[in-house]
Order: C-alpha cells, then sequence, then structure tokens
C-alpha cells in the first residue's frame, strides 16, 4: 500500500529543511519556525522594504518586532514561481 502525505505535512517537512538550512548560515529561525525581515526578504529574493510593503506573506508582529513563518514564505514563493 503506498503511504499518500498531504500537501501540508509536505511543506511543513519542506519547511523544516529550510529551517536547518537558515540556521546552518547563523540566521536566527524560532521553535516555530518564523524568521527575521532580512531573512525572509532574502529567500524570497527582494528587498526588505518591498517586503514591508506587500500584503503577503503574513508578518508575525510580537511586540514591535516582526517575524515571517516559513511555512508562508514557501507558499509565497510558489505563488510567483509555480514551477518551483
Amino acid at each position: 500500500m503506498t503511504q499518500h502525505t498531504s500537501p501540508a505535512n509536505e511543506l511543513d517537512a519542506e519547511a523544516e529543511r529550510v529551517a536547518e538550512r537558515i540556521r546552518a548560515r547563523n540566521d536566527w529561525v524560532s521553535v516555530d519556525l518564523r524568521v527575521l525581515p532580512a531573512v525572509a526578504a532574502d529567500f524570497l529574493g527582494c528587498k526588505e522594504a518591498s517586503l514591508r510593503n506587500r500584503s503577503t506573506p503574513v508578518r508575525v508582529r510580537i511586540g514591535r518586532s516582526v517575524t515571517y513563518r516559513i511555512v508562508d514564505l514557501l507558499r509565497e514563493r510558489r505563488i510567483e514561481d509555480p514551477a518551483a
């Protein structure tokens, strides 16, 4: 019997792999897989200012700190480049 994984599980697994690559560069990744704006902008291939002006991906604001969930960044990248 073939085991099928849901797209959400695949995305979560991909987010974990991306988080490990980001940590390997000594960049901060939270325990719930969020990154700082500079890392998010680099991941999407844009400038931080450009990222700030977008309506997506969703920002997570805690106090004055802004972070982005890696899962949301992966979704955003797939929207921009469906072949990715």
